[in-house]
């Protein structure tokens, strides 16, 4: 092969390369925890590689991360579409999505008459029952505020794998307590 047609071919090869890496770094974000809502699973420090997708993939089990609510009704003050500020995103578990029974330890304003989460919400707890910073404060959080779900923790401390996909150790959804601490992530890019 020519000079030019190995050149050819290596450029290629770079379009090809920075268009994959573009298009992963798209769908792949890397976030840092900050808090200790999610205690035991994750602390703060932890660093997270969350995969963006619409809220209504997300699936009960799943840690999720979705933006805080501005107000302690789970209202927001801006549109979803403006970015004239940077989202204050939360780490939470999906214990519940439309169709799934309410969780006991909600506010009243998320009583349904069917019993059942509506369309478009989702219902996140901490893992960490003394941080209620989560639906037991705000209710049910709009699909459209989620940012995606986590697909793997780089710790310091010792976590079993199985902690993020879903399976953790006691249920939070019985506490009452309160607390204003929360989980909170920056996100290493856009």
């Amino acid at each position: 092969m020519s000079a030019p047609g190995v050149a050819g071919l290596a450029l290629a090869g770079l379009v090809a390369t920075a268009m994959v890496l573009l298009a992963v770094r798209r769908r792949l974000v890397i976030i840092e925890v900050r808090g200790s809502s999610m205690a035991p699973t994750l602390h703060d420090g932890d660093r997270l590689m969350v995969r963006r997708v619409r809220g209504t993939a997300v699936r009960t089990g799943q840690v999720t991360v979705v933006e805080h609510p501005d107000h302690s009704d789970g209202t927001y003050r801006n549109s979803v579409h403006d970015r004239s500020r940077q989202p204050l995103w939360m780490i939470k578990r999906c214990v519940a999505v439309a169709g799934d029974a309410v969780p006991a330890g909600l506010p009243d304003r998320c009583d349904t008459a069917d019993g059942r989460v509506p369309e478009g919400v989702i219902v996140v707890l901490g893992d960490n029952p003394t941080h209620p910073n989560d639906s037991r404060r705000f209710g049910y959080l709009p699909c459209e505020r989620v940012l995606g779900v986590v697909m793997g923790a780089r710790s310091r401390s010792l976590m079993p794998p199985s902690a993020v996909a879903g399976n953790w150790p006691g249920d939070p959804r019985s506490s009452r307590k309160s607390s204003r601490e929360e989980t909170e992530v920056s996100t290493g890019n856009g």
